[in-house]
């Protein structure tokens, strides 16, 4: 009788139990790197009893040091500490009302200012995916999503892996552990828990190896990063020889919009340059650009390692 109530219990579990993003786990671990002695071996400490699945709860080691990161409710915390000499705008992040309202009050309707006509997030999340060129992806393709805030854009490449019925899954870095909170709960209203791993990292210290994935997306962040030109140089380093770095950011387009964008950097801290400037930027990071579209202020560029 006990032989037969075990597979029924392991049939059940995912009903009463949502599929968490713990089933990632083990394809991350190949991926991942020590925050701390920069080895790339790890073993997962859990609760044997329960479906890795459904887990909600572990550790990861590294076999090296011996260092422990935990892994609560759908986020890898491997940030040791908070990163210095953030930026007012970065520090912004880590305020409550800031991180819960960022993507629903701020995202659109400052993305319908930049552009200078309406740009809702569909409409960005379109274009991104349009950028990505998925039908050129190789099978079980690794996203990497740098600075992902409330996961606007792995969102949307994981509804589109899902559509696609492929097996390949996101890393959504971010240094804010509020802003992947409100990235956690917006994955499970979309249903693709199940397809995003969050990281809590620095995204000018990825704690990914080289050659990790096959994409790596930016939304937005590369204006506020201390150091922009550390940022894509990270994206070169995890990102597969002939593979795609989607980014969108703004620039300085002419005397006005660098008028204005030089007062809101004095404000926040935000860097703002020239398309020129952040071209040579890319370039100079290991890329070479394939395609560029501009929407007022607003650039979506397209580069191949």
């Amino acid at each position: 009788m006990r032989e037969f109530i075990k597979p029924m219990l392991a049939d059940l579990l995912p009903e009463i139990h949502p599929l968490t993003n713990a089933q990632l786990l083990p394809k991350l671990l190949p991926l991942l790197r020590c925050s701390s002695c920069g080895k790339c071996r790890f073993d997962i400490h859990r609760d044997e009893s329960t479906m890795v699945d459904i887990q909600t709860h572990c550790v990861v080691v590294c076999d090296e040091c011996q260092s422990c990161f935990k892994y609560e409710n759908g986020i890898l915390e491997v940030l040791v500490e908070k990163a210095s000499g953030l930026s007012i705008a970065q520090k912004s992040n880590f305020i409550g009302l800031v991180a819960n309202s960022y993507q629903s009050g701020w995202r659109s309707w400052c993305m319908s200012v930049f552009c200078g006509q309406k740009c809702p997030n569909a409409m960005e999340a379109e274009k991104i995916i349009q950028l990505i060129e998925f039908d050129e992806l190789p099978e079980n393709p690794v996203f990497v999503d740098f600075g992902t805030s409330h996961g606007f854009y792995a969102i949307a490449i994981a509804r589109k892996l899902k559509e696609m019925n492929s097996a390949g899954f996101v890393i959504a870095i971010d240094f804010s552990k509020k802003m992947l909170r409100q990235a956690v709960v917006a994955a499970e209203k979309n249903s693709v828990s199940e397809r995003i791993i969050w990281i809590l990292a620095d995204v000018e210290a990825c704690p990914l190896q080289n050659e990790s994935a096959v994409r790596v997306t930016c939304g937005g962040s590369l204006n506020e990063y201390r150091h922009p030109e550390k940022a894509i140089q990270e994206s070169a380093r995890v990102l597969k020889r002939g593979g795609s770095y989607i980014t969108m950011n703004l620039f300085r387009k002419n005397n006005w919009s660098g008028w204005l964008l030089s007062f809101v950097h004095l404000l926040s801290g935000l860097v703002f340059f020239s398309q020129e400037n952040w071209n040579r930027l890319f370039t100079g990071g290991g890329f070479r650009i394939v395609q560029q579209e501009i929407k007022g202020i607003v650039m979506f560029t397209a580069s191949k390692k």
